[in-house]
């Protein structure tokens, strides 16, 4: 798996197809914005139902450094930077779960830890049993979607309006997974089909 992230950056030093480099990638850098201004709608959220418990805290930090982590490998595309920007979204992600087993299924902290690390385990008995049928980012796509259900959890919005948002992130994050896997077909080398799903 190691050897395909490495193959997936030099070949694809980035998604524009641009110089790799600050002006190279215009498009990623913007889009890297989203993880801000989520992060900072996080930080109001906290804020305005005082929301002191640290972990909560953590994912709005978890989410600006995600964006900081992207904007950086985006920046400048290889290996290092990958890590870079891959880490924290499996953080984020972990802790997700966590938050969602502790406060959403009432768990205790023991119980919570112990599904994070089965998440762990499940997430990467996937990528390596299906490493030749689907590439990791995908994997990781699919289940990235879980990030926006704490943010839900602590809105303390009407049950329909959440529906209708976690519905709507969902969508999203699986035509934004279905998108990438256009750049793998003969087109992909054309830079509009690139840009189209960053």
């Amino acid at each position: 798996m190691f050897d395909q992230f490495e193959l997936f950056v030099r070949s694809r030093p980035n998604c524009e197809f641009l110089k790799n480099n600050l002006h190279g990638q215009p498009v990623n850098l913007i889009t890297n914005l989203a993880f801000f201004i989520c992060g900072w709608k996080v930080y109001k959220l906290l804020r305005k139902h005082k929301i002191n418990k640290k972990e909560f805290w953590w994912l709005f930090y978890g989410i600006m450094i995600i964006g900081l982590g992207s904007s950086i490998h985006h920046y400048h595309s290889n290996l290092a930077t990958l890590i870079i920007d891959g880490l924290p979204m499996l953080g984020v992600m972990c802790l997700t779960v966590y938050l969602l087993a502790r406060y959403l299924f009432k768990a205790n902290q023991s119980k919570a830890l112990t599904v994070t690390l089965g998440y762990i385990l499940l997430i990467g008995a996937i990528m390596l049993l299906l490493n030749n049928i689907f590439r990791p980012v995908i994997v990781l796509s699919l289940s990235s979607q879980l990030v926006c259900i704490p943010m839900i959890l602590i809105s303390a919005r009407q049950r329909q309006e959440n529906t209708k948002v976690l519905i709507t992130a969902t969508v999203f994050f699986l035509l934004a997974a279905a998108a990438a896997e256009v750049g793998k077909l003969p087109l992909s080398h054309l830079r509009g089909v690139k840009i189209i799903y960053t």
